[in-house]
């Protein structure tokens, strides 16, 4: 008789959760069939709507028709919040994130809010506020009754503190939560499911921001592997993953490499995941970088044009801030024009009100830095000073000296400024500072080391110091040669750079093509 009330029990709660599940799902049928059904209406009356309106529409509309199911009003809530973030509609996602935060946690279903917290803070880190997303992670791990040894839920909450470490310059700390964050997804997941790749990419990142390139460059290989065993992986993911090792080719200093990478990446990207996909977008912001890098600002000159819409999308506004910073440099390196100077006004608000993309000074403080190289591109070296010296101004405010990239660039630019203005002696000890700072962060072998140094043979070539200048030269010129290739342009400035040195130290007349201009650099 025990045994059969048991079993009656449980088919009495079986059945209610069959007809709980039953009626949200008609439930959500039905919602999904009235988003369509919108659709419909609006063309009918010749009106186009974007998915940005569809969906913003739906989330709105989901919080008045399905009241009464609040679970599955939060569910819908996730999964749309979920597709605005890989839009890049971040600025909307926030708010669904936090709809879907709330009624989980009115429910009292701990694991889900925690996870839609997360995913709160995760977009709050795209929209460029690392505070706002620090709290909000802060706000998940606090949720009472979380499961505390759930491997899947400790991976997510990790692999979002290590992107917020990353953002707010904590590299080492960043590298020590991904790890984390790999251990708990490869004991809930395995190594080939896309969760154990999510880990493993932020992982590789956190790599390339400590400069382990080699690592880097390994664990990269060990994640296209694995990508390849991995059932039913998304094409998105292919997309992130060209993107990512675009990315790295870049920082490791491939230059070459990684231009062919991204050429061959965007018509997958594109493909795969939409042209207006986050991912996309950043490859094409990179194939631009790339170009600047090689001295060949001709080649892109046919995305400008989308770029111009990336500058204009506030929903992203980190994407947005980049793409102002990118087509402000590319314009600086064609020349003064109406364009450049309107695109350096956009930038200069940016970087002294902030209002854009809130609490961000690594945001600011690179808007000051490209600002600087704008002024030296357009050889006014006594407006370059003053922008990195707010640029060093707010690194020592927000304790961004320890960022010693962004250091390096800052002493580097304002020993430029100093060349410009014909004090070589103060210029020699700025450029000498920036590339020490340079090697402890990439290596002295590192490209991008080598061209810090040749602006140091600028310096020294200006002093009468030709010997010491021919020696940097002769050490950068096989790095770079086989960094950007023999044909790019700024292969051939070095090549010019070493020919004028040799013409002057046998007393030649150099040809007066390479007569050294205060004007140039290498950056």
């Amino acid at each position: 008789m025990l045994s059969l009330a048991a079993v009656a029990t449980v088919a009495v709660v079986l059945g209610l959760q069959a007809r709980q599940e039953s009626a949200r799902a008609i439930a959500a049928r039905d919602f999904m069939l009235g988003l369509f059904k919108r659709a419909d209406q609006e063309k009918s009356r010749g009106a186009d709507i974007t998915a940005r309106e569809l969906l913003e529409g739906g989330r709105k509309d989901l919080l008045t028709r399905l009241d009464g199911q609040p679970r599955l009003q939060a569910e819908l809530l996730q999964g749309i919040g979920t597709i605005q973030m890989g839009m890049g509609e971040y600025v909307n996602a926030d708010s669904t994130f936090a709809d879907a935060a709330r009624i989980y946690a009115q429910l009292g279903m701990a694991r889900e809010a925690v996870l839609a917290r997360a995913a709160h803070a995760d977009n709050a880190l795209r929209m460029g506020n690392p505070t706002l997303a620090l709290t909000l992670l802060q706000t998940a791990k606090d949720i009472p009754n979380r499961p505390a040894e759930d491997p899947e839920l400790n991976a997510r909450l990790s692999a979002v503190g290590g992107w917020i470490a990353n953002m707010q310059g904590r590299a080492e700390q960043a590298r020590s939560l991904f790890r984390e964050s790999r251990r708990d997804a490869l004991a809930a997941f395995g190594p080939y499911h896309a969760k154990s790749l999510d880990a493993l990419r932020g992982l590789i990142y956190a790599e390339q921001q400590l400069r382990s390139f080699d690592e880097a460059l390994a664990l990269q290989a060990e994640f296209e592997a694995s990508a390849a065993r991995t059932r039913d992986l998304d094409p998105k993911e292919f997309a992130a993953m060209d993107a990512a090792g675009a990315e790295l080719l870049y920082a490791a200093g491939h230059y070459s490499e990684a231009l062919v990478r991204v050429m061959a990446a965007l018509p997958r990207c594109a493909k795969a995941a939409g042209p207006n996909e986050e991912r996309c977008k950043r490859l094409l912001l990179m194939k631009t970088l790339i170009a600047l890098r090689l001295g060949s600002v001709e080649r892109v000159r046919d995305d400008q044009a989308a770029i111009d819409e990336f500058v204009e999308d506030r929903a992203s506004p980190t994407l947005q801030a980049d793409a102002m910073f990118v087509s402000l440099r590319r314009e600086s390196f064609l020349g003064p024009s109406s364009r450049q100077h309107a695109l350096f006004e956009r930038v200069q608000a940016f970087a002294t009100s902030g209002s854009e993309v809130p609490v961000n000074p690594v945001l600011k403080t690179r808007a000051m830095l490209t600002l600087a190289e704008s002024c030296l591109l357009q050889n006014n070296p006594g407006e370059a000073q003053h922008w990195v010296d707010q640029a060093m101004v707010l690194q020592g405010v927000n304790g961004l000296s320890s960022v010693p990239l962004l250091s390096a660039v800052a002493k580097l630019l304002k020993g430029v400024a100093y060349l410009q203005a014909a004090q070589s002696d103060r210029a020699l000890d700025w450029i000498q500072a920036a590339r020490i700072d340079m090697n402890e962060v990439s290596g002295a072998k590192h490209p991008l080391t080598q061209l810090f140094a040749l602006n140091e043979a600028l310096a020294l070539e200006d002093l009468g110091r030709r010997g010491e200048a021919m020696a940097i030269v002769l050490t950068a010129e096989p790095i770079l040669r086989e960094s950007l290739g023999i044909e790019a342009s700024t292969f051939m400035r070095v090549q010019q750079l070493k020919s004028r040195l040799q013409s002057r130290m046998i007393g030649r007349r150099a040809d007066p093509s390479q007569i050294s201009n205060h004007a140039d650099f290498f950056s």
